[in-house]
């Protein structure tokens, strides 16, 4: 199902970051240089998920200032693989850029050159609805603008900054700012191009003028805007199709180019570390003291995690996307706060047997919010739920309960429904990640 794939990359849900006041100190932070299973429990969990067959990339975990693991998982050994990565590879971070776009606007508000609570209108007065929309609200997905172009160009990739801003000018807001929140990335191109407007330099630029320099990152750039004559070594993506993990495009012309940026996972714990200090630290951590960000498209997934109240981060890039994305990231995080966890184990759905009657219910078409409104229909043909999109069939549904639907018993993705008055709606589960889709009216 490479569509499912696709539409997933487009909509990819990444963490949302809220400003928030600075609550009291944790009581009970984690002592570090206690643990001598911290390494081992790592290394099992991430050997066990290669294994598997489904995580190829590099880590980097540091607690204290103290390294506790830094690998790099293949699933060949040949080094003359395209899979083949070290922590010396540079992976494309996609989405983990808003994140250092966030940061860039604290530095300027910092500078006295913009307020994170101004509206747009005082940068960008001929923006639609300027006088409504907050920076604060772009920053966190409340604008009301909506997640992709309605009506993309077939070339994406060669936009200019002011093309992509004059697209999105004429955008209709989904909701009044404020009101709701939903992830936008035509928000995030308004915002670098306000930090261009602002500073008078491409957002890419400013990345680099901003973090990469003083943090000494010298292993990261951008794939536009700016020289990357230090781009030595990228992991390729790649993505398991018809059985065979295959190495696909690192850029697709569907994407916007501003904020195409690449690092290693020693750069972006540097990153990080920075982010521990103000004026970053009240800005942008949330009550539970953490600031993460992860990102990917077809072939890639990256996560940078840091807790500031336990002082622990981590990175995780891979470029091969069959990893169980968030359960990999929320275990991760559980043994590094020494909580249970489980090690990752081999996907086998039992398939039952359910009455036509029943499967009648689901029949229709859902809509997600969340990816352009894109919908999925449900038809029941031969006794048997079948997946369509755009009028073309897509997989064929086996039941593991009443409600819960699989098209492969060994993969992960399942579709779920669920009463929701005189209706139903359904959730899509991918890599851990639960998407909300509404039942359509006919």
């Amino acid at each position: 199902m490479i569509f499912l794939k696709s539409a997933l990359a487009t909509f990819f849900i990444c963490i949302l970051f809220t400003s928030i006041s600075i609550g009291e100190p944790i009581k009970n932070k984690i002592d570090y240089s206690a643990d001598s299973t911290l390494q081992q429990q790592l290394d099992e969990y991430l050997s066990t998920l290669t294994q598997l067959k489904k995580f190829n990339g590099a880590v980097y975990f540091n607690a204290n200032g103290k390294d506790i693991l830094k690998k790099a998982y293949n699933l060949s050994a040949d080094p003359n693989n395209s899979l083949h990565v070290s922590n010396d590879s540079q992976f494309d971070i996609h989405s983990v850029s808003k994140l250092m776009a966030y940061s860039i606007l604290v530095q300027l508000q910092e500078a006295h050159q913009l307020k994170i609570s101004d509206t747009i209108c005082r940068y960008l007065p001929h923006f639609p609805n300027s006088h409504l929309i907050t920076i604060d609200q772009l920053i966190h997905h409340r604008s009301g603008l909506p997640r992709e172009l309605t009506n993309k160009s077939e070339k994406v990739l060669a936009l200019t900054p002011d093309e992509i801003l004059a697209a999105a000018a004429k955008e209709k807001l989904e909701f009044t700012p404020g009101s709701d929140t939903r992830y936008s990335n035509i928000g995030y191109e308004v915002i670098y191009y306000l930090i261009q407007k602002i500073t008078g330099k491409p957002f890419a630029q400013c990345v680099k003028e901003f973090i990469f320099i003083p943090l000494h990152m010298n292993a990261s750039g951008a794939h536009f805007y700016t020289s990357h004559d230090n781009l030595k070594n990228l992991a390729l993506n790649h993505q398991m199709r018809d059985g065979v993990i295959r190495q696909i495009p690192n850029l697709t012309q569907d994407e916007f180019p501003t904020a195409r940026i690449y690092s290693t996972t020693g750069d972006l714990l540097l990153y990080l570390q920075s982010l521990h200090k103000e004026p970053f630290l009240s800005a942008m951590r949330n009550a539970q003291g953490v600031i993460e960000k992860n990102g990917g498209s077809d072939g890639i997934r990256t996560q940078i995690y840091t807790n500031t109240r336990q002082n622990y981060s981590f990175v995780l890039l891979s470029n091969y996307d069959e990893i169980p994305f968030q359960q990999t990231v929320t275990d991760l995080v559980k043994i590094m706060e020494r909580k249970p966890f489980k090690l990752p184990a081999a996907i086998n759905h039992k398939a039952i047997t359910i009455p036509a009657a029943i499967l009648s219910r689901y029949i229709g078409q859902y809509e997600f919010a969340e990816a352009n409104h894109a919908r999925l229909e449900f038809r029941l043909q031969d006794r048997q739920l079948k997946l369509y999109r755009e009028n073309k069939m897509q997989a064929s549904l086996q039941a593991e309960s009443k409600t819960v639907f699989f098209e492969k018993p060994e993969t992960s993705t399942t579709f779920e429904f669920i009463p929701d008055g005189d209706s139903w709606v359904m959730v899509w589960t991918y890599q851990g990640i639960a998407f909300k889709g509404t039942k359509v009216k006919q």
